[in-house]
């Protein structure tokens, strides 16, 4: 193995990490380019092809320009069309939501009539079957007489109304057979003329 020159390399690495020994350096580099004359190295025939392809760049440039400028205008076109819209959403929103809340109070309002409402109704029928029961258990006594009045009462009716029925049924009955009767005779009497 070949020995190393450790010194000659601290001294190269400390070279190296100085700032102003880069920086002279640099500086050096870039006067010799700047002196350069590319020019008297090249042939005629690469100085044109140079002078079209700068030419040609220049053309790039221009193109991309005015595609820069076209993108731009749309986009800021765009962006007023998108922030309008954007707007008349808001708008449209906000009545829907103004509507909605409205209805949504309309409809809590009439929720609370109807259970005032169905609230009085219950208390009325509670109320009355709660009197209900009281006044039937007072007049307890009293209802057991008349309801045997009303009972008998309704059995004569019901028995008169039999003997209605049963009458219209015998009248007509007795008209049916009489009926009969009448036809069969004048049958009698026409087949005898005939013969």
């Amino acid at each position: 193995m070949s020995q190393f020159n450790w010194d000659k390399i601290k001294a190269e690495l400390q070279r190296m990490t100085d700032i102003d020994y880069l920086y002279n350096e640099l500086n050096k580099v870039s006067d010799e380019l700047r002196s350069l004359d590319i020019s008297a190295y090249l042939t005629p025939s690469t100085e044109k092809a140079i002078q079209r392809l700068e030419q040609r760049y220049n053309e790039i440039l221009n193109l991309i320009s005015k595609q820069q400028r076209h993108l731009d205008r749309e986009f800021s076109r765009f962006m007023r069309k998108i922030k309008k819209q954007k707007g008349t959403a808001e708008k449209n929103l906000k009545k829907v939501k103004k509507e909605a809340k409205k209805q949504q109070e309309k409809a809590k309002k009439t929720g609370q009539k109807i259970r005032k409402k169905a609230s009085k109704k219950l208390a009325t029928l509670k109320s009355s079957v709660g009197g209900a029961k009281k006044k039937t258990t007072k007049k307890k006594v009293a209802s057991k007489k008349t309801t045997t009045k009303k009972t008998t009462a309704k059995k004569a009716v019901a028995k008169k109304t039999t003997k209605k029925a049963v009458a219209k049924k015998t009248k007509t009955t007795k008209k049916k057979a009489v009926g009969k009767t009448t036809r069969k005779a004048s049958k009698a009497k026409k087949t005898t003329k005939k013969r």
